[in-house]
């Protein structure tokens, strides 16, 4: 309980009017016995009177609350809160309301300024905004209560239970089921690129037509019909996806708001809701998490729920990422050829293990690297050298730049495809890339 601006103005008055007071009896030793009782008993009755105001404060009971809190959202993204406020109140009161936000979240307008009115429940709401994905917990709000006199506010801590998951930024993931996918993909900047060849996988055997090829002509079932025959072919759908995610301590980098790691994140699920509409299958693996995960390669749409509830959680670590353990861990997990998607920010550390271990990796399946490069350091390259800090700061950077680039051509020299990108680019070269492979007929 804190006094209010208005005990503290009474205070100040009857302070202030003590003054001319004090002053007449230090400059001629005497007062006025008339002034001097008048201000006592004014100062008694606003105690007198404050304290009785706050007796009834302290007795009046706390609002009742109500938080309609959604059990899911996106990371990132604003998102509606209401609360509903009931009381047995006679009088209008104007409270304010502050919602106890678990850590990694940002609400506004914080806090709530309403008026009670008597025998009327009050609702209100609020945005909220959460920076980082997981399980977040709600405890209590926070009411500031004037007394019925205004001499007094206290502030009640109601426990109002809440509970809520914070996803990657799926959203645009559902929106895009509202629009034709080329249409959308052109919105995220990927390129369609024409269709080359014919699909790998054989389909039937009929007569010729107009525009088929005579590499398709099949010749012994020709000799056989007497008339031209052609293979038919179509594209193999039946493909299956595995990203395997570095949650180590490369992937705790940050351009903006983001981490390095909650891009990659949002670029798997990009790719994974593309790769599910072309019926392939997705799955996941993990590396250098708390407690590593494996998401089994499927299909349909109910894959993609799964992998949202099998990545919400998911935080970068500080530990290193073992790409040979790792390795060994998926070969064994998957017998199945698949493209197998690795998503980590390369550095001249990993240059022990990491080619080896893709090598092995790749002779079983195809791979495709993906090295997240920070945006800072390509602003430091453009940065103009104007002292020595700068000097130092440029040549770091470049010799930083060109240990990461030699680890790159080591990889491409072994046949390994890779993609070194900036982290909001990620999800449309994924997704480009895939494409073309897949009109190219190469997966």
């Amino acid at each position: 309980m804190t006094p209010s601006r208005r005990l503290l103005a009474l205070l100040g008055i009857l302070f202030l009017a003590a003054l001319p007071l004090g002053a007449r009896s230090a400059l001629n030793g005497e007062g006025s016995p008339g002034f001097e009782a008048l201000w006592w008993g004014l100062l008694g009755a606003l105690l007198l009177l404050a304290g009785l105001d706050a007796a009834g404060l302290h007795w009046r009971s706390s609002p009742r609350l109500k938080r309609l809190l959604p059990g899911h959202l996106p990371q990132g993204r604003w998102s509606e809160v209401r609360l509903s406020l009931a009381h047995d109140y006679r009088l209008a009161l104007s409270v304010e309301l502050f919602d106890h936000l678990p850590a990694g979240m940002l609400g506004e307008p914080l806090p709530l300024r309403l008026e009670l009115r008597p025998g009327i429940e009050t609702e209100c709401g609020y945005r909220l905004r959460p920076l980082e994905r997981g399980h977040f917990r709600f405890q209590r709000c926070e009411v500031a209560l004037p007394s019925l006199l205004g001499l007094w506010q206290g502030r009640r801590l109601v426990e109002l239970p809440g509970e809520t998951r914070v996803y990657p930024d799926f959203a645009r993931l559902y929106r895009a089921q509202l629009m034709a996918v080329d249409t959308w993909l052109g919105r995220l900047g990927v390129r369609q690129l024409p269709r080359r060849g014919l699909g790998q996988a054989f389909h039937q055997l009929r007569e010729f037509r107009d525009g088929d090829t005579l590499r398709q002509i099949d010749w012994k079932a020709t000799a056989r019909k007497h008339t031209p025959i052609v293979r038919e072919y179509r594209d193999e759908r039946d493909q299956q996806i595995l990203f395997l995610l570095d949650c180590g301590r490369h992937m705790r980098s940050r351009d903006g708001e983001l981490a390095h790691f909650d891009h990659a994140l949002d670029a798997c699920l990009l790719l994974a809701y593309v790769a599910l509409r072309q019926g392939d299958a997705v799955g996941l693996a993990t590396l250098a998490g708390e407690q590593d995960r494996y998401l089994a390669p499927a299909k349909g749409n109910a894959q993609l729920n799964a992998l949202l509830n099998a990545v919400h959680d998911l935080q970068a670590t500080r530990r290193p990422a073992d790409f040979a353990a790792a390795t060994n861990l998926l070969l064994r997990r998957q017998r199945r050829r698949a493209l197998v998607v690795i998503l980590s920010n390369l550095r001249d550390e990993d240059d022990d293990e990491l080619p080896a271990a893709i090598r092995r990796l790749a002779r079983r399946h195809r791979v495709l690297v993906a090295s997240l490069r920070e945006e800072v350091l390509d602003r430091l390259c453009r940065t103009p050298v104007e002292n020595q800090a700068d000097a130092l700061a440029y040549c770091g950077t470049v010799d930083y730049l060109n240990a990461r680039a030699g680890l790159h051509e080591r990889l491409a020299a072994a046949g390994i495809p890779l993609l070194d990108v900036r982290p909001a680019e990620l999800g449309p070269e994924l997704v480009g890339r895939y494409l073309a492979w897949k009109r190219a007929g190469v997966l």
